[in-house]
């Protein structure tokens, strides 16, 4: 990660990313995709799925985020995989808790999880829990995408996800929306909008900053 940047003020969640105009040009012209993450602590891991990746971005891009969820469970997990659901999906709310029964069904969520969390009891076996999030993109479409699967199986009991209001962002060749990564992401930004509504940052000679 290269820089942090961060603006204090509540409520609705909105990153702007501007790219200067000979970066911008640069970026197009070699194919490069705008590149989105959500952070999202289980496991020790903080990122590990493209929530968003787009060769179709603009000098000024402006995303958004709510805090609507939706979980389920895969059998894999590897590098450069797409993110591939082997359950149900179900609706899933903060302070909510979803149990994965021995048939491999999720059912749907109750209240008795932690208050800014999920839980999930897995009562099936090893599997690989992952969680979906609602994100209206730069051209304003609108759709839950994941965010995060969980590196190891699961086994039976509980599992806690913890979603953060922070993403990091980056530019990169060659990747594609939902795939899941495991190493640090060249050159990217950490926006943390934990305590703010909205934040804007610069791309300006290869590097990030605040306007």
């Amino acid at each position: 990660m290269s820089e942090f940047c961060v603006e204090a003020v509540a409520g609705q969640k909105s990153v702007t990313i501007e790219i200067a105009t000979g970066d911008f040009e640069a970026l197009r012209q070699d194919g490069y995709s705008l590149c989105l993450a959500k952070k999202l602590t289980a496991g020790g891991v903080d990122y590990d799925v493209v929530w968003r990746s787009d060769p179709n971005f603009l000098p000024s891009n402006t995303l958004s985020w709510i805090p609507d969820f939706q979980l389920f469970a895969t059998n894999q997990f590897a590098e450069g995989q797409l993110v591939n659901p082997a359950t149900n999906v179900v609706v899933i709310g903060q302070g909510e808790t979803s149990t994965l029964d021995q048939n491999g069904i999720l059912h749907e969520a109750v209240p008795g999880g932690p208050p800014m969390g999920f839980v999930m009891v897995n009562e099936f076996g090893p599997i690989h829990p992952g969680l979906n999030q609602w994100l209206t993109w730069i051209d304003g479409s609108m759709q839950p995408l994941p965010i995060f699967v969980l590196p190891y199986a699961a086994v039976p009991g509980t599992v806690d996800f913890q979603p953060i209001d922070t993403v990091l962002v980056w530019f990169e060749q060659d990747i594609e929306t939902s795939v899941i990564f495991t190493t640090p992401r060249a050159n990217a930004v950490e926006i943390d909008l934990t305590y703010a509504s909205s934040a804007t940052c610069l791309y300006s000679n290869g590097a990030w900053s605040t306007p």
